[in-house]
């Protein structure tokens, strides 16, 4: 597969935090992590999505269900993807 380009990875990003934005404007929207990756990687996942969140002292991975929200996973992956800048700004109003 083709590497993305840092100009396509931006856009990437841009469009994922566009739609957490968005989805995080319906309400609560659960996300089933568990049928996508295995429990020790959800956990990892959303140990390090609190990391980045800002509040690491609300993961305990005792209550870890395989749930989260779906905006967070969209909003932590368009990090992820493109971690050079906040892409926020660059957001339509």
């Amino acid at each position: 597969m083709p590497e993305l380009q840092p100009h396509e990875r931006f856009l990437m990003a841009v469009v994922l935090k566009m739609a957490a934005n968005e989805f995080g404007n319906h309400g609560c929207n659960d996300f089933n992590l568990s049928r996508y990756m295995s429990p020790e990687q959800g956990r990892e996942f959303m140990r390090q999505y609190h990391k980045w969140n800002g509040d690491p002292e609300e993961w305990n991975p005792e209550e870890y269900d395989g749930q989260c929200m779906d905006y967070a996973v969209m909003g932590f992956m368009a990090h992820k993807i493109y971690p050079e800048q906040d892409v926020s700004p660059f957001l339509p109003d």
